[in-house]
């Protein structure tokens, strides 16, 4: 294995150590986790992260489902904040695509 130039020792057996948590099948990436039992899909870029989170959320679940169902087979750094956002983006849209407005702020439905 080659190191950018500049790695102390202990950078170098920290990176060797995070190496082996990983495996390529493939053309793909996959995190072996801690114990090296679980072989999930390294999620690498910004559009694979957006198909994942759309294709989980659209079975309504909360974000800790959601997060665990994404944790089955993928894996990448911030998955509970990302599936977090996107929660909260959906309900954003859902809220504005009732009537084009907010239900909570409809003053007809106060009597």
């Amino acid at each position: 294995m080659t190191y950018e130039a500049g790695r102390t020792l202990t950078e170098k057996r920290q990176i060797w150590r995070d190496a082996k948590k990983f495996t390529l099948k493939g053309n793909c990436l996959y995190y072996l986790g801690e114990n090296g039992l679980s072989m999930r899909r390294v999620i690498l870029t910004e559009k694979e992260k957006d198909e994942v989170l759309t294709e989980v959320h659209a079975g309504h679940f909360a974000v800790k489902r959601m997060t665990d169902k994404i944790n089955q087979r993928f894996y990448w750094k911030g998955i509970t904040r990302d599936t977090q956002k996107q929660k909260e983006a959906m309900e954003d849209a859902l809220i504005v695509a009732v009537c084009g407005q907010s239900v909570l702020y409809d003053t007809t439905l106060v009597s």
